[in-house]
């Protein structure tokens, strides 16, 4: 597991819940000093045309969750519960499956790296 400055994502697949609401997992490294605060924000890309004759794709990002306010202690992992977007919820039972970009925000200061990562997330099984 890499670490950039602060708090990871450390979770590659999630399961989306009926109420709307997943689980991502996130570490602090244990060389910081203090715990990390922050909250994990979920994005997904979506590919637009260019007005350059659609030789250029333009890639844009679109909200797709955000969490509460979280604290994890330096070398400690945490579940953190992420609340998904009428949208995303709906393009979920749609497509069973999404691709999205995990990403922490936080302050320097406080463990945010502002790395993100990859996750694939899916409904969750009844």
């Amino acid at each position: 597991m890499a670490f950039g400055i602060g708090a990871a994502v450390t979770s590659a697949r999630t399961a989306a819940s009926r109420a709307g609401t997943a689980r991502v997992s996130v570490a602090c490294p244990r060389a910081l000093r203090r715990a990390c605060v922050g909250r994990v924000q979920l994005t997904r890309a979506i590919a637009a045309r260019s007005p350059h004759r659609g030789r250029h794709v333009r890639v844009r990002r679109e909200a797709a969750g955000s969490s509460g306010v979280f604290s994890i202690a330096p070398g400690r992992r945490a579940s953190v519960r992420v609340r998904l977007t009428a949208q995303i919820r709906g393009l979920l039972a749609q497509r069973k499956r999404l691709g999205l970009m995990a990403v922490v925000r936080a302050k320097p200061a406080a463990g945010g790296s502002g790395y993100g990562r990859h996750v694939r997330m899916q409904t969750a099984r009844r």
